[in-house]
């Protein structure tokens, strides 16, 4: 049953847009009441551990539209089809700063923006996580660093964190191919697949 709400969501947000909106304005405001604060807590602690000298995470504000946009569209045309958490306008990126159940963060090199990772967190304490880094700056385990922020302050709080992933996509897959915590739980329409990423009780660290 839990499974088939999820693909349920998944078409609903394809298929039917508008009630989509309907529905995460919804989980916003419930999100809000019953989650955010320590969602929002854990996140920051975690971030704050990640961070290094020459690396920090934080999250993003209407001040880094314009960097996020410019990271977004940096996205090589044949990766650009995976990764779709929002349209890439200023709209859009307006709207989820607003959403109290959609945390975006970003990852800075110095002072420039150069990997956007974000949690679509609902009131039935799942959630969906998604990341993007820019191309020069791949393989510097800045994503493994991004996993652990999402995935730790997620299940601090008792949230499931699932991903929809597509085989097609090599660069992804690679990434996880050494994730022994991700399960495939579902195959989902267009060649997606449903995945959960589940804690590994051997390691209590966090790792940062």
């Amino acid at each position: 049953m839990k499974f088939l709400l999820l693909s349920t969501l998944y078409k609903l947000k394809i298929k039917h847009p508008k009630l989509w909106s309907v529905a995460e304005k919804l989980n916003s405001r419930l999100f809000g009441i019953f989650f955010a604060r320590s969602f929002h807590k854990k996140l920051s602690l975690n971030m704050k551990l990640a961070n290094e000298s020459a690396l920090h995470f934080r999250f993003l504000t209407s001040a880094d539209q314009a960097a996020l946009l410019q990271l977004l569209y940096s996205l090589e045309s044949e990766l650009s089809g995976y990764f779709e958490p929002h349209d890439f306008t200023y709209e859009a990126i307006r709207k989820q700063l607003k959403n109290r159940a959609f945390f975006m963060m970003g990852a800075f090199s110095q002072q420039t923006l150069v990997g956007y990772f974000f949690i679509r967190a609902g009131i039935n304490k799942q959630c969906f996580v998604g990341r993007m880094i820019h191309k020069d700056y791949r393989s510097q385990g800045i994503g493994r660093k991004m996993n652990q922020i999402m995935y730790h302050s997620s299940w601090d709080v008792r949230f499931r964190v699932f991903a929809t992933l597509s085989p097609n996509n090599k660069l992804v897959m690679q990434s996880h191919k050494s994730n022994s915590g991700m399960r495939v739980l579902k195959e989902l329409p267009d060649n997606y697949q449903l995945v959960e990423f589940v804690k590994q009780h051997k390691n209590k660290s966090n790792n940062f």
